[in-house]
């Protein structure tokens, strides 16, 4: 039986594991679920109540629809049903060569978005694109990720994230990208240090250290700068585009206009994804989303749970209770 070969999980290890999946494994214990760790140092987890048998890595479940999640990988894919559906989306193309590309570039116009095709969680993804120097640039890095690449029209206005559980909204979160602002006289990388020494930054701080990481290095990029460069007084330098990496999530659950909410369950029925997290573009949530005015760029099937659970900002949602009751029908 396999419950006799695979670790049940102790209430004195569950720190060590990362907050999501410490949630989840907290939730289902208040609600007398075993929980069970089917690998050491991965976090699969088996929920067992009774007879009832479920899955839980990294938001991923079970019962989830399998085509839908492949859908949902495929950028081009999302982008192509979500124009089906009539749903505000993004203008772009899907290219493998770098002759595609430049007439991807002729018909969509500057700024642009260049990202990988089938990646999550922010790989390789290149904003506010400018020139053809930083755009062939972009392509040479995104195609290492895979042979197809999704150009796209930059458009301005605000991120956000829905969450969404069970085909219903439950929380959503304003992005606010972490950024440094020049003083004429230090580069980026000790301006990055300068700003992590703050109290708010510090380990029982609000926020999270600014990472000067392989992401922020390739937003320099688009802004033509590197960690070397100094920036000039007041000039604002962008090192995440969304609430990572020392950025911030707000929690503007409560401001979501009800129209936006039906379009976004309204995509998820159609997709038929029972989990998601849907990626907003739109200069005013409490507004409804409008062609031209805003737009969906994304839908993953594996939605980030602890901007909601942990946001810097807003009340706490608890995710993870809502996941275990929808797995177990509670």
């Amino acid at each position: 039986m396999l419950l006799k070969k695979i670790h049940l999980i102790r209430k004195e290890e569950v720190n060590h594991f990362k907050p999501v999946t410490k949630a989840i494994i907290k939730a289902a214990w208040q609600r007398n679920i075993k929980v069970y760790q089917l690998f050491p140092r991965r976090s699969f987890l088996y929920l067992v109540k009774g007879k009832r048998r479920k899955w839980f890595y990294r938001s991923r479940i079970s019962g989830t629809d399998r085509l839908a999640v492949r859908i949902a990988r495929n950028k081009e894919l999302t982008r192509k049903l979500l124009q089906l559906l009539n749903i505000p989306s993004v203008l772009g193309k899907q290219v493998k060569t770098k002759i595609a590309l430049l007439k991807a570039t002729a018909e969509l116009g500057y700024p642009l978005v260049v990202k990988p095709c089938g990646r999550e969680g922010g790989k390789a993804v290149f904003t506010n694109i400018r020139s053809r120097k930083v755009l062939e640039k972009a392509f040479i890095i995104t195609k290492k990720y895979g042979p197809r690449v999704i150009v796209e029209k930059y458009l301005k206005g605000k991120y956000y994230r829905a969450l969404m559980i069970n085909y219903k909204f439950f929380a959503a979160a304003e992005a606010e990208g972490a950024e440094v602002v020049g003083d004429g006289r230090h580069n980026i990388q000790e301006l990055i240090k300068l700003e992590n020494k703050k109290i708010e930054r510090g380990i029982n701080g609000r926020l999270r250290k600014i990472r000067s990481n392989l992401k922020a290095k390739r937003l320099l990029m688009t802004q033509d700068l590197k960690p070397e460069s100094i920036p000039r007084k007041g000039q604002k330098v962008i090192l995440s585009f969304s609430g990572a990496d020392g950025g911030e999530w707000i929690d503007v659950t409560d401001k979501v206009h009800p129209k936006t909410k039906r379009l976004l369950i309204r995509i998820v029925k159609e997709m038929n994804l029972n989990l998601a997290g849907i990626d907003i573009l739109t200069f005013d949530i409490a507004r409804p989303i409008k062609s031209g005015q805003g737009a969906i760029l994304e839908v993953n099937s594996a939605p980030h749970l602890d901007i909601h659970q942990h946001p810097t900002q807003g009340k706490p949602k608890d995710a993870a209770g809502v996941i275990v009751d929808m797995l177990f029908d509670l």
